[in-house]
């Protein structure tokens, strides 16, 4: 008799493992209904978002299509800038190299006016000694 109580315990074991397998299988077919549940109602959220979004999209577009106008106008605007900006810089610089030249000629001029201005002053020292030595003499 002993060994006949020992399968039905052992039977009872199996069965009760059984059952217990089968609430964590329950449970855990309630997590995934519950993780489904949460993605449909995401799912749901974000397609309400895109319908939002795509309802937007020709505004967007238009005023996107308005701006790059604009910026194309302002665009051509700086070229012109730049470009009368650039003939003023040729026309300064054109300028700058005809008063270069000039005021090399006048270092010129004014390296022979300091030449003669120290040889007429090696004259009038000259001229000072010859007057002194002429008073020392009388």
């Amino acid at each position: 008799m002993e060994l006949y109580g020992a399968r039905a315990w052992l039977l009872v074991g199996i069965a009760v493992l059984g059952w217990v397998l089968a609430i964590i299988g329950l449970a855990s077919s309630l997590a995934n209904y519950n993780i489904a549940m949460y993605y449909r109602t995401t799912t749901i959220f974000c397609i309400s978002q895109y319908n939002a979004l795509a309802r937007n999209y020709t505004t967007l577009a238009n005023r996107t299509l308005g701006i790059i106008e604009w910026l194309g106008n302002a665009t051509l605007i700086n070229a012109y800038a730049l470009n009368q900006t650039g003939q003023v810089i040729t026309s300064l610089n054109q300028t700058l190299v005809v008063n270069n030249e000039l005021m090399n000629q006048v270092a010129w001029e004014l390296r022979a006016v300091n030449q003669t201005l120290n040889e007429d002053n090696a004259l009038l020292r000259a001229l000072i000694m010859a007057v002194n030595s002429t008073n020392s003499t009388r």
